[in-house]
């Protein structure tokens, strides 16, 4: 019964991605396994890939703003998928999925401790990045040019609905950086169970990342490409319910689509560990 309670509560009130995120927030952070395996080697890779970036900036450091979430869902895909493909071959794995949570419990474990390894998750959820991610977002929104004048300009004179856009392109770079982050970690956790080889693993969790993160990107694309005249048209007119409107569905076809993509490879990782009800269960509490 109370299985049953804490899905219907889950389920009503949060999408999965939001459960699934809320968990990686609180990790179980006394348990030997992640205290073993957050405190790893140094995180070669985002340095590496930072320091490129200070070297090209603004070119490539300022873009890189909007996507850290991106950037860093892909790298813990490979490093998740990589952990439990080594702890297979070691032998390890099959005494480890005999702990408390089985083999669902081990994969969504694995997944929580690397994304915290040297604080990652910490810093990208710091507030200085993210203020610094949101400014970046509003100088690209206001300094596009439609029919030769910016969007600022075009808002100006309707200020709350200029407002409007602002908050409704900020929640979608919101949405979009916690389903990237939610899609690496289930990336990683489905790839070994889809090939044995650890190289292997490591492609096929980046691959698993990119048709699920990247393909809804084409919805979202289209959308905006037939929607975003008439938005801006209506902005200019003060057409405050087509202007909500045409945002709401705007995100909407980003999101929607890669949601619904979640939920089918989290269904996937549950029937490829062959997870019970209450290691499901598990996860969410």
């Amino acid at each position: 019964m109370m299985i049953g309670q804490n899905r219907l509560h889950y389920g009503l009130r949060w999408p999965l991605t939001v459960r699934l995120w809320r968990r990686l927030r609180t990790p179980p952070d006394s348990h030997p396994l992640f205290q073993r395996v957050s405190v790893g080697q140094f995180d070669v890779l985002p340095c590496m890939a930072w320091g490129v970036a200070l070297i090209l900036a603004p070119l490539i450091l300022l873009p890189a703003l909007l996507l850290i979430g991106v950037t860093y869902g892909m790298i813990w895909s490979v490093g998740i998928s990589q952990w439990l493909s080594k702890e297979k071959v070691s032998g390890r794995y099959d005494l480890l999925v005999t702990l408390p949570g089985g083999a669902l419990g081990l994969h969504w474990l694995a997944g929580a401790s690397l994304v915290h390894r040297n604080m990652a998750f910490e810093r990208i959820h710091n507030f200085g990045l993210w203020f610094a991610r949101v400014i970046f977002a509003i100088y690209l929104i206001g300094f596009q040019r439609y029919g030769g004048t910016s969007v600022f300009m075009i808002g100006l004179p309707h200020g709350t609905l200029l407002i409007v856009v602002i908050v409704a392109v900020v929640g979608l770079m919101v949405i979009d950086h916690l389903q990237a982050v939610v899609v690496g970690v289930l990336a990683g956790m489905i790839a070994p169970t889809l090939t044995g080889d650890r190289w292997n693993g490591r492609v096929t969790a980046l691959g698993v990342f990119a048709a699920v993160h990247f393909i809804p990107y084409i919805a979202g694309a289209f959308t905006a490409a037939l929607i975003v005249p008439f938005l801006l048209d209506a902005l200019a007119q003060g057409e405050t319910l087509i202007v909500v409107g045409g945002l709401l569905v705007l995100i909407a076809a980003f999101c929607v689509p890669r949601e619904a993509l979640i939920g089918w490879l989290w269904r996937e990782v549950v029937g490829r560990l062959n997870a019970s009800a209450e290691e499901i269960e598990a996860v969410f509490r």
